[in-house]
C-alpha cells in the first residue's frame, strides 16, 4: 500500500506519495484548490499535482486502489459544496481516502498527530488545536471578512493605504508609489480590478510589503505591525485552552515571527512536520 498526502490550499496545491516505510517516492504541486474558487477548479488541481506526483515517482500505471489518501483543503466549511465534492469519481477509485481541512493536517503535521495548536498564516489565517478527539478553531472563515493577519489581508490594506495616500488623506510612501504604480498610476483600475480578484491576489502584494518593512517603510511597517497583532491574539488564545505544544506555521509564519512580541515568541515551539507529513499520518491512521 502507499500513502497519498494532499495540501490543498489557498494559493497552491501540494501531493506527496510515500511508501509504508515513509519514504518519499515522489511530489506534485499546482494551482489555488479552495473550494471557494468552485469544485472544479479545485479538483483540476488536485489531479494536476497527483499526476506529477505519480510522474516523478515512476509510478504512472499504477492502480490508484493502491493508495490510501488523505485531502486535507480550504474551504471545507461550505458544507453543500463540500458533500459534493466528497462525491467526486477520482476519489472512489482509491483504496480509502480521508478528508480534512488544510488547517487540521497542518495542525496534525505541525505536531506528529498528537494534541496541539497551530496558528497558520499564508494566504489566509486560522488558528486550530487538536484536544483528544476535539478540534478548536479560531478565525479561518474567509477572506475578506476574515483571516485578519493573512497574506490577503497585508494586501488588502496595503491597497486600501495606497488609495488613501493617493486622496491626500495620508502621507504617501515608497509602499504606496509601488503600490499604485501595478495599477499604472490609476485609481479607477484599482476599482475595476477589485470585482474579480482573489485572496490569492490579494496575497501576491503581501510580499511587497515585506519587502518595505524590511526598509524602514512607515505604512508597510505598521501593516505588519496590525498583522502581528492578530496573529498574537490567535496565538493566546490557543494557549488558553492548555494544549502541549503551540506552533506557528504557512508561508508567512517565519516572516511574522520577526514581528511578535517576546512575550508571545516563548509560547512557540518548532513544528515537527509540515501539512503534507500531516496528511500521510492521518491517510496511514486510518488504514
Amino acid at each position: 500500500m502507499l500513502y497519498l498526502g494532499i495540501d490543498a490550499g489557498g494559493s497552491t496545491c501540494r501531493a506527496q506519495l510515500e511508501d509504508q516505510k515513509g519514504v518519499i517516492l515522489g511530489r506534485g504541486k499546482a494551482g489555488p484548490a479552495n473550494l471557494r474558487l468552485g469544485i472544479a477548479t479545485a479538483m483540476q488541481a488536485i489531479k494536476d499535482a497527483f499526476g506529477q506526483t505519480l510522474k516523478e515517482a515512476n509510478l504512472t500505471d499504477i492502480s490508484p486502489s493502491e493508495i490510501s489518501a488523505a485531502v486535507g483543503i480550504a474551504g471545507i466549511s461550505n458544507v453543500k459544496i463540500f458533500d459534493e465534492f466528497k462525491a467526486q469519481p477520482f476519489f472512489s477509485m482509491l483504496h480509502r481516502i480521508v478528508f480534512a481541512s488544510d488547517a487540521e493536517i497542518a495542525n496534525h503535521g505541525a505536531h506528529a498527530g498528537k494534541d496541539g495548536g497551530t496558528v497558520i498564516v499564508g494566504t489566509g489565517s486560522i488558528g486550530i488545536a487538536k484536544l483528544g478527539r476535539t478540534i478548536h478553531t479560531i478565525g479561518g472563515y474567509g477572506f475578506p471578512i476574515s483571516d485578519l493577519g493573512s497574506g490577503a489581508n497585508i494586501g488588502l490594506s496595503a491597497v486600501q493605504n495606497m488609495l488613501r495616500a493617493r486622496d491626500g488623506l495620508i502621507t504617501s510612501c515608497a509602499l504606496t508609489d509601488a503600490i499604485f504604480n501595478i495599477f499604472d498610476n490609476d485609481p479607477l483600475n484599482a476599482i475595476a480590478a477589485q470585482d474579480s480578484m482573489t485572496a490569492g491576489d490579494y496575497a501576491k502584494f503581501a510580499p511587497i510589503v515585506v519587502s518595505h518593512a524590511q526598509k524602514g517603510d512607515v505604512i508597510a511597517t505598521h501593516i505588519l505591525q496590525q498583522s502581528a497583532t492578530h496573529i498574537e491574539q490567535m496565538i493566546r488564545a490557543i494557549d488558553q485552552l492548555n494544549v502541549p505544544r503551540i506552533a506557528l506555521t504557512g508561508g508567512l509564519g517565519t516572516i511574522m515571527m520577526q514581528w511578535l512580541d517576546p512575550s508571545v515568541k516563548v509560547l512557540l515551539s518548532e513544528p515537527l512536520g509540515d501539512a503534507l507529513q500531516g496528511a500521510i499520518k492521518l491517510a496511514k491512521s486510518h488504514e
